[in-house]
């Protein structure tokens, strides 16, 4: 074995450690954890994977990605702080991997564990990678977009499409519209400012655009026409409220992001 495979698997040993080592060892944050990982856990107890509840409550204010990871692990690992937690390690390890994949492709063989080590070593991501949360979820799903958005550009296989509008799916069906926003704003930046002298091959199409809405969107759906008291409570409290208003908390100014963000990285 070449030493720079010897130098990749040490590097990816040291990855797993640094975010599964003693995962469960503290107790559940309060609010944010427990709340996500009682309401798994009411899931798993009623045998229920469309409703989420807490304390016997409905609570929709986030989609059920989340959810479904979290009571899947429970599945494997049972009921733990460790299991809450291995969604959100399990995609800080899938987003160092893809990070590692890009970079390798923008940048050439030597790039990708420099890259993935960078990040490793951000704060804010480690810190995210190790919390029960659903950032880090979301993180995953745009880096796979990202991902098959430059390997679609170059290499234009079918599959590399098809991943990139399943991850915005998946992005939608962690945090709501925020993923796909993400995506697309990095994808028409690249198109004003591009970095690469190559072909954009045409990545819009039709069909994977509305089977992606209709992956994002069938939860949200299916439970506004069996209770639709909720069509109102998703488009005007959730998206409009979130968006256009103060109404859920979301008032830092933008000068609390340029400071936090040098800080976190």
């Amino acid at each position: 074995m070449s030493r720079r495979r010897w130098i990749g698997l040490a590097f990816w040993l040291f990855v797993v450690l640094a975010l599964f080592w003693q995962l469960g060892s503290r107790a559940l944050n309060e609010p944010d954890e427990g709340r996500a990982a009682a309401i798994a856990r009411e899931m798993q107890t009623q045998g229920s994977w469309w409703m989420p509840r807490l304390y016997d409550h409905a609570h929709v204010n986030k989609p059920p990605l989340l959810y479904w990871l979290l009571r899947a692990a429970y599945g494997l690992g049972g009921t733990s702080e460790w299991s809450a937690r291995l969604p959100a390690a399990l995609s800080a390890l899938a987003t160092l991997a893809l990070t590692a994949a890009l970079a390798r492709r923008m940048r050439g063989a030597g790039s990708g564990l420099r890259a993935a080590a960078l990040l490793l070593a951000c704060p804010l991501f480690f810190a995210q990678a190790r919390v029960l949360d659903y950032n880090m979820v979301l993180t995953a799903w745009v880096t796979l977009a990202f991902w098959a958005v430059w390997a679609w550009r170059e290499e234009g296989r079918p599959h590399q499409r098809a991943l990139f509008y399943l991850a915005l799916s998946l992005a939608f069906l962690t945090k709501g519209p925020v993923g796909p926003l993400l995506v697309v704003m990095g994808c028409l930046l690249y198109r004003w400012f591009p970095v690469a002298e190559a072909p954009w091959r045409a990545l819009w199409s039709w069909p994977w655009a509305l089977g992606s809405l209709a992956v994002a969107l069938t939860w949200h759906v299916s439970l506004a026409l069996a209770h639709p008291e909720l069509w109102s409570f998703f488009l005007s409290q959730e998206l409009a409220g979130r968006v256009l208003t103060q109404q859920h908390g979301r008032s830092e100014h933008l000068l609390f992001y340029a400071a936090i963000l040098p800080l976190s990285m």
